[in-house]
């Protein structure tokens, strides 16, 4: 059997075969609406045991009390694998609309090097189905969360459902560090050609968030630049593989070496 198949047929036993209870309630800002997470505990699936005890979650979206709830989405994990699994609720829109979870709620990938942030998923009720949304860092009013996914930098609101994409310096590169300036208007962020090691070179950008447009600052390999951190509204602290920090003052769109 194709390991698609043999996947595929393996949640569909998991499915059939567990009973999963209620264990959390997230009802919904309009007060009718409410999200279920579901889960089973880990256990062996008849045909499936070389695979281990097995574990099922599932989120349900219900429109009001007693009505028939619509699955939103399940997931199905090896209990002694490694990696990122497990759904979970994260919050509802104002208006009840979208609701926004993660399907990497327990753990983290096994051997990366860069940073990680899991990732969200946005489900709308009046078009039931689910988007991915690049998880990251979120704004200084926490109004908004920026990140990466798939090439792109993502903007988007947790209230509105609006989504800015624009795309990285290098796309095939992992972002190694993403961050809100202080006034909350421009997300900077560093790339890293070296999955995040020590090796390799380093371009960082700044997005002016209501433009839309991302600028290149400053590319380098000696020292490869991986993390920052702002110390008041126009100065950074960059940190890398070198032992010394670097200090930088941005200033419009250009960093300026500080001594």
């Amino acid at each position: 059997m194709a390991p698609e198949a043999e996947a595929t047929a393996l949640a569909e036993a998991a499915v059939a075969s567990v009973t999963p209870e209620l264990i959390e309630t997230s009802p919904a800002p309009d007060g009718l609406a409410s999200a279920e997470l579901w889960r089973a505990p880990c256990a062996l699936v008849s045909g499936f045991e070389a695979y281990g005890p097995i574990g099922y979650d599932e989120i349900r979206w219900v429109a009001s009390p007693g009505s028939d709830p619509i699955v939103v989405d399940r997931q199905v994990w090896a209990c002694q694998g490694l990696g990122a699994i497990g759904l979970r609720v994260l919050r509802w829109s104002p208006d009840s609309v979208w609701l926004f979870y993660t399907d990497t709620a327990q753990g983290s990938p096994d051997g990366a090097g860069c940073p990680w942030f899991g990732r969200v998923l946005r489900w709308s009720s009046t078009e039931p189905q689910a988007t991915i949304l690049g998880n990251g860092a979120t704004s200084p009013d926490s109004a908004w969360v920026a990140g990466a996914n798939a090439g792109m930098l993502e903007v988007w609101s947790w209230a509105s459902g609006d989504v800015r994409r624009t795309a990285l310096l290098e796309p095939e590169w992992p972002v190694s560090a993403i961050g809100w300036a202080p006034a909350g208007d421009r997300v900077l962020f560093i790339q890293s050609d070296g999955a995040c090691s020590l090796g390799g070179s380093s371009v960082i950008g700044v997005l002016d968030v209501e433009a839309g447009v991302v600028v290149e600052l400053l590319r380098t390999a000696d020292p490869v630049l991986l993390t920052f951190r702002f110390e008041s509204l126009d100065e950074i602290t960059f940190y890398g593989a070198s032992p010394d920090p670097a200090r930088y003052r941005l200033v419009a769109d250009q960093l300026i070496r500080m001594p």
